[in-house]
């Protein structure tokens, strides 16, 4: 049970070890050039100031922009993430300076790596099959039957979220089985075969410290519950999930789901010939295999808050209560209270969590930060928020920009640090590693599933709207600093598919929307100059920004793994450092489904002591 992978990182290939690696990554992520495109640089400043005063001319090296100025945007995507970028170059295209390829080497060597190569795949061939849809992945009798299944369980979801759940639900099942040996089949007997055995779950494990019930947090609709629960896992799973209305849904999709899966075996089993009695037997036995699916309404703010919701679990064999809690694409702060539950809470044994929405986490060494580190000030304040830290100043950004209305709902003051936040880790803490809001929400990109249709959309979303910024500068609305006189930024949100059509209309759709009166004929004539190589060098920056957001991203993923550590007993017998709260004896990340379906596919496990 638990049994980990060969290696406790996916990392890349110019590394060996963790500690390697993450002094590498720690180093690396401070250089000026990478910060400055890792939260540095906000779209809607590009245009605001002239050349040679401009964000493009201002921070790209003057052979990087000659260099990316003599190429088509797909070409420029492909030099950063999928050519090969061999010593001695041939052909027509401009050669890549120097220190430009090695930047992107360097970029590339510092990301963990995403490749999606299933542990409970036994096979080339199951391998293979794992990263493509589940019509592609079934075979035989057996399958078939599974397939039929999963169409009722699945209903609802779309591919992606079919292969995120399905695969999920695979790695746990692997990572609760102590032999990992295949779960057994799910199709239906023929009166001459043997009995369908009884599904293992975890509460009849052979384990000394079974896991009793999976808690899903932020279950959603259910999808996940629906799955595990179901033959053949038939596990008990909880549900955790702040909103009544995912709550109800999941409710009415459990209930469909369950009529429609017994619709179809009385149909099989009616043409397979069986009586009636029968056909109640077998139903019978289907209805026992299922696990139990329960649901609780909270809000999680904190690791404790778990406790309440493990004190509700409802356990018909009244066993003591060893959860696995884990998560599919966890909010923000939410994947670090699931971790910290782990240490708070005793009856939760085990962790295995995906987050995402990076955005929307909180900071724990400064406030709010919204602005390019250049802007930096240190204030010397004594440092509350740091557990251990000794350093008594940090670098705090000005929050000019106002909070996105969701992160502030997670605050209790929006303007101070929060404990919570990021970093978790105390290394990380120690170096006050910090990310602004942008260098986050870049980190939600996915560069290398971009499309030449997708990847233009977006670059002209984003040239407009830069634009449009500096028409607000221009004609008074807005400072420099993005705020009208009242401090306040003008924020547009949305706008209909046709205002991106052309600039012309993208202003008038603009101005409409805001209210705002102005010369539109004069305005517009004014950022031509700009619209001229404006647009190459937004796409050229903004590629390069999401680029290098696939370090953040790792970086964000490194804390969360380096707190786990930090609360073991190391082989050597080194302890972490957190005294007390050395419960966890093994960690470790994978990926857990194709990034080409989902991104966000790193899994972060945490393993308790005595947990076999």
């Amino acid at each position: 049970m638990f049994a980990p992978p060969p290696q406790p990182l996916p990392l890349p290939s110019r590394f060996s070890t963790p500690d390697e690696y993450i002094t590498s990554l720690i180093s690396f992520t401070q250089l000026p050039l990478f910060q400055t495109l890792c939260g540095g640089v906000h779209i809607l400043d590009f245009f605001t100031r002239d050349p040679p005063e401009d964000i493009y001319t201002s921070i790209l090296p003057p052979s990087w922009r000659g260099h990316f100025d003599q190429l088509p945007i797909e070409k420029i995507l492909d030099t950063l993430m999928r050519d090969e970028l061999s010593a001695d170059e041939e052909g027509d295209e401009p050669r890549i300076p120097e220190d430009l390829k090695q930047f992107i080497l360097d970029v590339r060597g510092h990301m963990l790596v995403r490749e999606f190569r299933p542990r409970w795949a036994g096979s080339e061939e199951e391998v293979g099959r794992a990263g493509r849809l589940r019509k592609q992945r079934v075979r035989g009798e057996a399958a078939r039957e599974e397939e039929e299944m999963l169409r009722g369980l699945t209903v609802g979801m779309k591919p992606k979220k079919m292969h995120e759940v399905e695969n999920f639900a695979r790695l746990l099942d692997h990572l609760l089985t102590p032999t990992h040996a295949p779960k057994p089949s799910t199709s239906i007997s023929t009166k001459d075969a043997a009995p369908i055995p009884e599904s293992t779950t975890p509460t009849s494990s052979s384990s000394p410290n079974p896991i009793t019930h999976i808690l899903d947090i932020g279950s959603g609709q259910g999808y996940l519950p629906r799955l595990l629960s179901s033959p053949p896992y038939s596990y008990s799973v909880v549900g955790i999930e702040s909103k009544p209305a995912n709550i109800s849904g999941a409710l009415s999709m459990d209930a469909l789901a369950s009529a429609r899966e017994e619709k179809r075996l009385r149909k099989k089993l009616k043409a397979l010939l069986y009586s009636g009695a029968e056909i109640e037997a077998e139903i019978g036995q289907w209805r026992n295999k299922k696990g139990m699916v329960q649901y609780v309404e909270k809000f999680i703010t904190a690791g404790e808050d778990l406790g309440d919701v493990v004190a509700q679990i409802e356990s018909p064999h009244r066993e003591e209560v060893r959860a696995l809690l884990t998560s599919l694409h966890s909010c923000g702060n939410l994947v670090h209270h699931a971790l910290k539950s782990l240490v708070s809470v005793p009856k939760i044994q085990a962790v295995a969590l995906v987050g995402c929405c990076y955005n929307l986490m909180t900071e724990k060494l400064t406030p709010p930060t919204f602005k390019p580190p250049f802007q930096t000030q240190q204030i010397p304040s004594t440092c509350s928020a740091c557990e251990g830290c000794e350093h008594t100043s940090h670098s705090l950004l000005p929050p000019l920009r106002n909070p996105h209305p969701r992160l502030i709902s997670t605050l209790p003051n929006p303007l101070t640090p929060h404990p919570h936040g990021f970093p978790l880790s105390h290394l990380l803490t120690s170096h006050s590693i910090t990310l602004n809001i942008t260098a986050r929400m870049m980190a939600c990109q996915a560069p290398q599933n971009w499309t030449p249709a997708t990847s233009t959309a977006f670059f002209t979303r984003h040239f407009y709207r830069a634009l449009l910024q500096r028409v607000f500068v221009d004609a008074g609305v807005v400072s420099k600093r993005g705020v009208t006189e009242a401090g306040e930024p003008v924020i547009l949100g949305s706008l209909r598919p046709s205002a991106y059509v052309s600039w012309k209309a993208y202003v008038r759709a603009a101005v409409e929307k805001l209210g705002i009166q102005l010369d539109l004929g004069k305005l517009r004539r004014a950022v031509q100059g700009l619209a001229v190589n404006g647009y190459h060098a937004l796409a050229t920056t903004w590629s390069l920004m999401a680029f290098c957001a696939g370090v953040v991203e790792s970086l964000i993923v490194i804390d969360r793994w380096v707190w786990l550590r930090e609360h073991m007993v190391e082989e050597d017998g080194r302890e972490g450092v957190w005294g007390d709260g050395l419960v966890v004896e093994r960690c470790w990340v994978e990926a857990g489904f194709g990034y080409e379906f989902s991104p966000r596919n790193l899994v972060v496990v945490g393993v308790k002591k005595g947990v076999v």
